[in-house]
């Protein structure tokens, strides 16, 4: 456990000040000769002289440290300005590993230690010790290189110190605490000598770029810039010739050449760096280029099925000193315009890839290979059960245990309603829901009009065919006759899950007119394409997995995790960590906005700490706010894909959307208004009021629409402006928490309402709910009988009472006040006389369960 010694640093005396590097701004020194990479480190100590020009973002101060697949050791300042120290064992990157020491001071000189000596990590700062943890190794270099200013971020060199640095020095020893302040008291002036001295780097030479080393081993580094220090060449490879999917061979020329490899797809946008072949290669540097070969055989390429004999062939050479990017043919990031290359050896089959059980991911380890084939054994079986089971068409005398498992302790409680879809034609409410607040797994309910229990989509009945489901399917049972799935489980940051990880689960669904659920994860803009009975499309289900690989659906976790996974391109156009709002037009044509920002979509973002931050979409946008002020119209194609056709801009925080027929009509929450669009795209009017009893009221903060078979408008507002100044996104993982701990500190009621307008081309009011939960999230409308509300929130449930009738609210006739779903509200009045339909969230596996008892869950609200 990490203890805070002292929360302030001092700058260094006035008596003298250090003399700096002469390091240009944004270059750094690159050492020709690292700490080993495999031997045992059993003690070290990182010191330096630094004076910081900004605090705000990633810096490095002395690293061997290539994130996230070989870290080893390095003295950083994170972007809050913080001196970190990290040492690990010089693989994968464990951010348990980091002593985290207080915020440095701007623009002055500091002397900062960090030390460890086999049992404790420590960091110094002029010379008084600030932060200490126990921690006992292992602890190795890795194969990354040395570099002073600057780190690696799959090769090239990322977070270079914005400041001044002076005196380097590691030890293979920890300095006492008398030697630490010591060197503090020198003021940088004398370079550190002794056996223990692993390298030190006082000054740059005059002339020339060269820093000589001081200590006996010669780790001689040179200045270099950004942009020839990260030279390098890509090859990318298609080789089952699909045109989508390639492999990326990075060569550079530093550390006497490096190589880094990764698979990746085109579209939908798939990255996995867990492809590390192994194969023959050189390089050779000379004064005016370099030269580099490799030998690659053709069974490394395995993460495809197949081998083409014709197969696509591209080479790109980045950040030449003029910034230049060369590719040798056609746009290098588009494999179906790359060259070709003939005369391979075609094959229909591909050796199993390999992966690694060590540094690649730290919360699932992949089986290897004897796992593997035990596993395709078991597949290959039927588990026969005893007499009885609890599915339909059995005698219902044994109950599966994995479905108690998955279930347990209150089963059928939801945790928070994240959206809404209805199939008029057949009547039925699809309930989008995670089985809690934080970490949970998405589940999907229908109910008909009555508020029975249908069925249940996801997680997907067992007496599917196992062809249906092959993707999830771990192996099949069999009781008298009646085939049933066993699905695979999965693991993820949060409860057990049976498809996938957290990253992929959906918290997005809108119906398709085939009856298809089409969902996304808000996160990495995940597409999925389920069928109403929880089957799986045969062309594809979710745009995180093709067909296509020569591995297996969990292989997405095998190869993915926390510190991973921000390397995927998001694949939907919508503002990742907002709640975006998606709507069909006659025409099958999928709208798709950025979306607001909530305490439900913070909550996730906290709790299961990504930000904006690390997010990179497959297609960038321009502006001080991208994506966030944009709608877009795509073509929805076989499979969990989806083809982006035009672009509406100019918003702020763009949320609702509904389609009349001929117009679409956005929510621009952010300016306070509706926008109406016609077909071409043109801008057809503007609604910032709305009528009522002749006076005009001002529409605060759009969000949900739903329009009714009458075309009459529904609107959730807010009940104040939103201010035009308002920061459209949460640029990073401190500001999303700060925003989160403080509204949990001092929670406002900035409460919500639901109205109903006669047309958008008349907006009259003609009904207004009571006031609602300021996190309601989404709305639906069922045949204009009712309209529907989602709450993204965790509620109390209260046991049930009998109540006095109480009258709807005064002028509103149409909406009296609702009560929750699995919860009734302090003022219940008793459901015969609202004439409404309750829809229970209990959620039984057969139509007769009733639930009694209370129980904490989201809220559905169901109003005439």
């Amino acid at each position: 456990m990490q203890a805070a010694v002292r929360q302030t640093c001092e700058p260094a005396g006035p008596a003298s000040s250090p003399v700096p590097l002469a390091v240009p701004p944004g270059s750094f020194i690159q050492v020709a000769k690292p700490l080993p990479a495999e031997q045992p480190l059993p003690a070290l100590t990182l010191e330096c002289w630094v004076r910081p020009r900004r605090l705000d973002a990633w810096q490095t101060l002395i690293a061997q440290h290539n994130y996230p697949i070989a870290c080893g050791y390095g003295l950083f300042i994170d972007n809050q300005g913080r001196l970190q120290l990290y040492l690990s064992d010089g693989r994968g990157y464990r951010p348990e590993r980091v002593l985290y020491g207080p915020v440095l001071a701007l623009d002055q000189w500091q002397h900062v230690v960090g030390t460890w000596d086999g049992k404790s990590l420590s960091l110094w700062i002029n010379g008084r010790l600030v932060a200490q943890s126990a921690f006992e190794g292992p602890v190795q270099a890795g194969a990354a290189p040395l570099w002073l200013g600057a780190c690696g971020h799959n090769g090239p060199a990322v977070n270079q110190l914005q400041g001044d640095l002076a005196m380097p020095v590691i030890y293979a020893d920890a300095l006492a605490a008398d030697a630490i302040q010591a060197r503090y008291r020198d003021q940088g002036r004398t370079p550190a000598t002794g056996d223990t001295v692993l390298g030190c780097w006082p000054t740059v030479e005059e002339q020339g770029d060269r820093v000589a080393d001081r200590s006996s081993h010669g780790r001689h580094g040179r200045v270099v810039g950004a942009a020839t220090s990260s030279e390098f060449v890509d090859l990318l490879i298609d080789s089952n010739a699909d045109r989508n999917s390639y492999y990326l061979i990075r060569i550079s020329p530093a550390q006497g050449g490096s190589v880094v490899c990764a698979y990746n797809e085109h579209a939908p946008p798939w990255h996995d760096r867990t492809w590390q072949p192994q194969f023959e290669f050189a390089v050779a540097e000379g004064t005016d280029g370099w030269t580099a070969e490799l030998a690659l055989p053709l069974d490394i390429f395995c993460k495809n099925k197949t081998l083409a004999a014709e197969i696509g062939f591209n080479v790109r050479r980045f950040r030449i000193p003029v910034q230049e990017v060369h590719a040798w043919h056609g746009a290098f990031d588009q494999p179906d315009d790359w060259g070709i290359l003939t005369g391979i050896p075609p094959r229909d089959r591909m050796p199993e890839p390999e992966y690694h059980t060590r540094g690649l991911n730290r919360f699932y380890r992949p089986p290897n290979k004897a796992g593997r084939a035990f596993l395709a054994e078991q597949a290959g079986r039927a588990v026969e059960l005893g007499s009885g089971s609890a599915h339909p068409h059995t005698t219902g005398a044994v109950r599966l245990e994995l479905e108690g498992f998955l279930l347990a302790g209150d089963p059928h409680a939801r945790g928070i309603i994240w959206d809404l879809a209805v199939d008029e034609a057949k009547g039925e409410l699809y309930v989008l829901a995670d089985t809690r607040p934080v970490r949970g797994v998405a589940e999907v309910r229908v109910f008909d009009r009555r508020g029975e229990y249908l069925r249940t989509v996801i997680p997907f009945h067992p007496t599917l065919p196992a062809s249906s489901v092959q993707d999830l399917c771990r192996m099949t049972a069999r009781e008298m006759g009646a085939p049933l799935v066993v699905p695979k489980l999965f693991e993820p940051w949060g409860e057990p899950s049976l498809y996938g990880d957290w990253w992929h689960h959906p918290q997005k669904m809108v119906l398709a007119s085939n009856g298809d659920l089409i969902m996304a994860n808000i996160y990495k803009g995940i597409l999925w394409r389920i069928r109403p009975d929880g089957s799986l499309p045969p062309d594809g289900w979710t745009s995180a997995y093709h067909a296509g690989r020569n591995e297996p659906f969990e292989s997405t976790v095998w190869t993915q995790d926390l510190w991973m996974v921000p390397d995927l391109k998001n694949y939907l156009p919508f503002h990742a960590l907002h709640y975006p709002y998606f709507c069909f037009d006659q025409d099958g044509m999928l709208y798709v906005s950025a979306g607001q920002s909530s305490r439900p979509t913070r909550q996730y973002a906290y709790h299961f700490e990504v930000s904006h931050q690390e997010v990179s979409h497959d297609r960038e946008l321009p502006g001080q706010e991208g994506r966030g002020t944009y709608v877009w119209k795509c073509q929805p194609r076989p499979g969990p894909a989806v083809e982006e056709l035009d672009t509406l801009g100019g918003f702020a925080e763009p949320s609702g959307l509904v389609h009349d027929g001929q117009h679409l009509i956005v929510a621009d929450s952010g300016h306070n208004r509706l926008q109406v669009f016609a077909a071409d795209g043109r801008l057809a009017a503007t609604i910032t009021h709305y009528e009522q009893d002749g006076q005009q009221h001002p529409l605060h903060g759009p969000t949900a629409l739903a329009m009714d078979r009458e075309h009459c408008l529904y609107v959730l507002v807010a009940s104040q402006a939103k201010s035009a100044d308002r920061p459209i996104i949460e640029r990073t993982l401190p500001l999303i928490q700060q925003e989160y701990l403080r509204e949990a500190r001092a929670p406002t009621e900035h409460p919500t309402r639901l109205i109903k307008l006669k047309r958008w081309q008349e907006p009259r009011l003609l009904a207004a709910s009571a006031p609602l939960h300021q996190d309601v999230l989404q709305i639906a409308v069922d045949a204009g009988t009712f309209a529907l509300v989602s709450l993204g929130v965790k509620v109390p449930g209260q046991r049930q009472k009998e109540a006095a009738r109480v009258p709807p609210s005064h002028g509103l006739p149409f909406f009296p006040r609702m009560p929750a779903l699995n919860t009734v509200s302090p003022a219940a009045v008793p459901l015969s006389f609202m004439k409404m339909t309750r829809v229970s969230s209990s959620m039984p596996h057969s139509p007769s369960f009733v639930r009694t008892r209370p129980m904490f869950s989201s809220m559905l609200w169901i109003m005439p």
